[in-house]
């Protein structure tokens, strides 16, 4: 089943379409990989809570649907699982004929649990909303997903509107949500990635292997920063610069590309004067940890990369709408496929030394990219996988995200 591949365990939610008599809330419980030890007890207290929020906030006529209902109502087992494998949240949704299908994800990144919940509507395969919590303790989520769950469903027409607490964050799919330039400490379309020593390199062959440029491993130790949870898109682009350069045009969720670095310098300049805050591309050493977010998988989120990354062998030769796949243990997605991304470093063979914050060497000719694209193989869409280009260069398999420091 689809929640063994995962480093957390799922709850999907999904509302069903007029097409029934009734429109249905169905909760459907994953399993777990291990990684992270909830009983199923503890998990049915996250699934209620899911179910009471969606009442508490949704009009009369959504009525919670049970584990069998949904699945009466999708394909066979074996495409069932297919399905799940992939991620494919709003495939699942359009089987059961919904239009909306919200998941929550709960993984663990050093001593934290932390708790991801997104909205998805159907018909667009658009993100609507999401909330996001961490808390050492299972009991404490819990408390947060309680206090913050009606907020994820308040965007559905006819809902009551509610406002998110402010100890979690919010979005909104658009202008308001996506845009990276959000207010606050770690605002709407951020993640908090605490500072903390990580071994940056190729640490597991894995069916792909290391490549020469990613050895040897070492200890990096980095700060406290925030980081985009999707690469910057072709309406944020349009909105700082005034133009698309991108090659696949019309979907403005799509990452933006065929940007070179020194172009995007210029936005994070832009974007800088637009809002005081310090935007700025990632240093390599930022983009591995955030990546890895505390595992030793293969791709970011997952060793089976049909899971989290729109790469050659899934993306129809063409970029996707960003946070369309699994996000990694961190809540941030696309780090592995869609497009590359440029970070700040120029191109170095690494040290075996321990090294704090690095920023890359002091002098070369290509900038790094990391990520692999919808145009990649899965082994450049690994972790630890490492590619440059001319800071100048421009190509519609490149794109960026943005951090700041908190």
């Amino acid at each position: 089943m689809f929640g063994s591949r995962f480093l957390a365990l799922a709850l999907l939610t999904a509302f069903a379409c007029p097409c029934f008599s009734a429109e249905f809330v169905a909760v459907l419980d994953s399993k777990t990989d291990g990684s992270v030890k909830v009983s199923s007890s503890e998990l049915d207290f996250f699934a209620t809570e899911l179910r009471k929020a969606a009442k508490s906030v949704l009009p009369d006529k959504f009525t919670v649907m049970t584990k069998a209902n949904i699945y009466s109502l999708l394909p066979p087992e074996k495409e069932r699982e297919e399905c799940f494998a992939d991620g494919c949240l709003v495939t699942i949704g359009k089987n059961i004929g919904a239009e909306y299908i919200t998941q929550v994800i709960i993984g663990k990144f050093g001593n934290d649990y932390t708790l991801t919940a997104e909205l998805y509507g159907v018909i667009g395969g658009n993100l609507i909303s999401s909330i996001t919590a961490k808390s050492q303790n299972l009991e404490s989520l819990l408390a947060k997903l309680q206090k913050d769950a009606p907020s994820l469903f308040s965007k559905i027409p006819g809902a009551k509107k509610v406002e998110v607490s402010s100890n979690s964050s919010s979005e909104e799919s658009g202008a308001s949500g996506k845009d990276v330039a959000s207010s606050g400490t770690c605002g709407n379309g951020f993640v908090f990635v605490k500072g903390g020593t990580f071994k940056m390199g190729c640490t597991t062959e894995g069916e792909n292997g290391c490549q020469s440029g990613e050895k040897p491993v070492h200890q990096v130790k980095v700060s406290d920063f925030c980081i985009g949870k999707y690469e910057v898109t072709q309406k944020e682009w349009k909105n700082v610069m005034g133009n698309n350069p991108s090659s696949f045009q019309n979907c403005d969720d799509c990452p933006v590309e065929s940007v070179s670095w020194n172009e995007i310098q210029e936005f994070t300049s832009n974007l800088r004067l637009k809002t005081d805050k310090e935007y700025r591309l990632p240093t390599e050493a930022e983009w591995e940890y955030a990546a890895k977010g505390g595992k030793e998988y293969e791709y970011s989120g997952s060793n089976y990369i049909n899971d989290v990354a729109r790469f050659s062998g899934n993306s129809g030769s063409k970029t996707h709408k960003v946070g369309t796949k699994r996000p990694n243990a961190l809540g941030i997605y696309d780090m592995s496929g869609n497009v590359w991304e440029w970070v700040s470093d120029l191109y170095g063979n690494y040290s075996e030394n321990s090294q704090v914050n690095p920023r890359g060497p002091k002098s070369g000719s290509g900038r790094v990219i990391r990520g692999g694209s919808w145009g990649s193989g899965a082994r450049y869409c690994r972790v630890s996988n490492r590619g440059d280009d001319y800071p100048d260069y421009r190509n519609d398999i490149l794109g960026f995200r943005l951090v700041y420091s908190p």
